[in-house]
């Protein structure tokens, strides 16, 4: 488990230093998947960043 944390961990720093200034915090939404995304993922070349904002939004949940 050590190793796959210490993976992830560094996965995460490579795409954090990668991600434009102005990105920082923000997530990524494919209008086409209708869900957020990681961007670089197969499938998910229309993702655009989604910045947060006061009063947020309530998520949705569904039936499996």
């Amino acid at each position: 488990m050590k190793t796959a944390w210490l993976t992830v961990l560094a996965e995460a720093e490579t795409f954090i230093r990668c991600r434009p200034p102005e990105q920082i915090g923000c997530l990524y939404y494919s209008p086409s998947l209708g869900r957020f995304v990681a961007p670089g993922a197969a499938g998910t070349e229309d993702a655009v960043p989604h910045y947060g904002r006061p009063g947020g939004v309530l998520p949705r949940i569904e039936e499996a």
